[in-house]
């Protein structure tokens, strides 16, 4: 999951949103983008899909960073900043760092910023901003980019396209063949080929070859990658493409 800090400790920071005296008003603003993905949540104008949140809050002259960090964490939680049909954000405090952290692994963090602003003014002052090419020590700091997931329940879901209208009719995959939330999955590509049934129709004599591919998806778990693997070896030969071969043969799937 995607997951930035914002230190109130850091002096320049904490001085900075002290500016204002007795009270100063700032505003943080989060732009959250995904890679991967398209959820109708992110439907938005621009071509890159995104969201964006913002929130207002002050900082009294007496203020110490922890509680400031526990002020904007309050706010965030109370106002239900990040709420579109669940929680796009997860917020929590801990010490003198706010933490955000995404709620899916397709999400990343294309902005975060804090501004300060008098009462009546029509502009703000940047005081500290997210670098997302940077994982340095920073007013705010990107401590994961956030990077999609690979055999699992909702990446299956996702790509495959279960959740379809075939998959309530009376024809749908049974229920041993869903995926098991919270369980890794191993992807299997076999490529097969053999002589076609039926002969060309363009040249007498010709011989056409059939090929065909067939995508397994099989739980990571010892036992049963072993089991599958001997039984995938009985068909007959297996080269498996991927392993380490040398140069007189290829290693075996079974092996």
């Amino acid at each position: 999951m995607c997951k930035a800090t914002i230190d109130f400790a850091d002096s320049a920071l904490l001085a900075a949103l002290k500016a204002g005296g007795a009270k100063t008003y700032c505003r943080l603003d989060i732009y959250l983008g995904v890679e991967g993905a398209e959820p109708y949540i992110y439907s938005t104008p621009w071509v890159q899909k995104g969201m964006p949140f913002w929130i207002e809050f002050t900082v009294k002259e007496a203020d110490e960073a922890a509680t400031i960090a526990k002020n904007v964490a309050d706010m965030l939680k109370k106002n239900h900043v990040f709420l579109c049909d669940k929680d796009l954000i997860n917020v929590s405090v801990s010490g003198s760092k706010l933490i955000l952290e995404g709620a899916t692994e397709y999400q990343r963090f294309r902005k975060i910023e804090i501004s300060t602003f008098d009462a009546y003014d029509d502009y703000a002052d940047k005081v500290a901003e997210l670098d997302p090419t940077k994982t340095a020590a920073t007013d705010i700091k990107l401590d994961e980019r956030g990077k999609n997931s690979f055999g699992t329940y909702s990446q299956i879901i996702k790509d495959l396209r279960l959740p379809t209208a075939a998959n309530y009719q009376w024809t749908h995959i049974r229920q041993v063949e869903t995926p098991i939330v919270g369980a890794i999955y191993n992807q299997y590509i076999v490529e097969y080929e053999a002589p076609a049934t039926n002969d060309g129709l363009h040249a007498v004599g010709q011989r056409m070859t059939s090929h065909t591919v067939h995508v397994f998806w099989v739980k990571n778990d010892s036992d049963l990658i072993s089991a599958w693997e001997t039984a995938l070896g009985t068909v007959g030969t297996v080269v498996d493409v991927d392993a380490p071969s040398s140069d007189e043969d290829d290693s075996e799937l079974s092996s």
